[in-house]
C-alpha cells in the first residue's frame, strides 16, 4: 500500500516530466567522480543497453540505493525508478534531492523482505549491496520473486579491492566460517579467547590491534564487540559483512534460481594506488578493450549480470 501511495504521489509529479530521459534539478549532482563509481557504472550501464535496451515502459528497482549513483542514469534511459534502502537517512537525503519527482518511489525498505508484488520489476540492480546483507541468498531470492521472468538483475561486489586488504578479507571469511559452524577457526583462536558469552581480546594481541586501529577506517573498530555481534547476527552499521570468490559469488546467484549470463569487472587499478588519478586515466582504455571473462579476474570489482528465466 506505501508503494502505491508514494508512487501515486509522484505520478501526479512525473506526467510533465517528459520521458525522463533529461534529469533537471538536484538529482544531477548524485553522479559522483569517484573513480570506481565512475568505472563500475560504465560497464553496468554498458550491459543494461545491450541486454535490455530503452527503459521505456520498463521499472527498475534499485535496492539499496546509497548514495543513488544509479539513479541518473537509470532516469536518462527512459525508466520509472524505485529506490529503496534500510537506511531511512539515505532514503530520506534522495527525496530531498527528487525535487521534480522523476522517481517512481523512493522508500526505506529491506532487501530480505521486499514490499512488492512478485514479477513486477523488469530490472533489479543491487550494487554494493550483497557484500553488505546478513543473508546474500536471502535478499537474492527476494529479487528473483520480484522481477519478471526474463527480468535482469545487475549486481557488484568487491573483488580485488577487499582482496589485496588481506585484514578484511580473510577476517570477514574467518568470521563466516565461525558463524556457519560455531566453531572459531585457529586464526581466530590466535587473536580472541573464547567464552560461553562471546570472545574477548587476547592482552598479546592488543598492541597489533593498535596498530590496525591507526588507519583511519578502522579507528572506531572494537574487535571484540565487532566479531561477538557478527557471529550473533546484531552486527550495526555500514560494514562489510561477506567476502566471496567470483566462483562462489556464481553459485549464490543461481541457487536463488538466476541463470548468470555474464561475469565481468570494473575498474583496473593498482593496488594502494587506487586513489590516484593519472593511473585511473591511463588504465582505461586499456579497461574498454579488454574482454568480460579477463575482467572478472582482474578487475577491483566484480559485475554480474544473471537474468529470471
Amino acid at each position: 500500500m506505501a508503494v502505491r501511495q508514494a508512487a501515486r504521489r509522484r505520478n501526479n509529479a512525473r506526467r510533465s516530466s517528459g520521458t525522463g530521459r533529461a534529469v533537471p534539478g538536484a538529482l544531477t549532482a548524485l553522479d559522483r567522480r569517484v573513480p570506481w563509481v565512475r568505472f563500475k557504472l560504465a560497464r553496468e550501464m554498458a550491459l543494461l543497453d545491450q541486454s535490455v535496451g530503452s527503459g521505456e515502459g520498463k521499472v527498475a528497482l534499485d535496492i539499496g540505493v546509497g548514495w543513488g549513483d544509479y539513479l541518473p542514469n537509470l532516469l536518462r534511459r527512459g525508466f520509472s525508478v524505485i529506490a529503496i534502502d534500510n537506511d531511512a537517512a539515505n532514503v530520506a537525503r534522495i527525496d530531498r534531492l527528487d525535487r521534480s519527482r522523476m522517481l517512481l518511489a523512493a522508500l526505506p525498505a529491506d532487501a530480505h523482505s521486499l514490499p512488492f508484488a512478485d514479477a513486477s520489476m523488469d530490472v533489479v540492480l543491487m550494487g554494493e549491496v550483497l557484500e553488505h546483507v546478513e543473508d546474500p541468498a536471502g535478499a537474492l531470492r527476494e529479487a528473483h520473486r520480484v522481477l519478471k521472468p526474463g527480468g535482469r538483475l545487475l549486481a557488484d561486489v568487491p573483488w580485488w579491492h577487499e582482496l589485496y586488504r588481506p585484514f578484511s578479507a580473510i577476517g570477514l571469511r574467518t568470521l563466516h566460517r565461525f558463524r556457519a559452524t560455531g566453531r572459531p577457526p585457529a586464526l581466530l583462536r590466535l587473536l580472541f579467547a573464547t567464552y560461553a558469552d562471546g570472545v574477548r581480546l587476547r592482552p598479546y594481541a592488543r598492541p597489533l590491534i593498535g596498530t590496525i586501529k591507526l588507519l583511519p577506517s578502522f579507528r572506531t573498530l572494537e574487535p571484540g564487540a565487532f566479531v561477538n555481534q557478527y557471529v550473533k547476527g546484531e552486527l550495526k552499521g555500514d560494514y562489510h559483512r561477506q567476502f566471496f570468490f567470483p566462483g562462489e559469488w556464481r553459485g549464490v546467484i543461481e541457487e536463488a534460481g538466476f541463470s548468470v549470463r555474464l561475469m565481468s569487472g570494473a575498474w583496473l587499478a593498482l593496488p594502494l594506488l587506487d586513489g590516484v588519478g593519472f593511473l585511473n586515466a591511463a588504465l582505461a582504455p586499456l579497461e574498454r578493450r579488454l574482454g568480460h571473462g579477463v575482467l572478472s579476474r582482474i578487475g577491483q570489482i566484480l559485475v554480474i549480470e544473471a537474468v529470471k528465466p
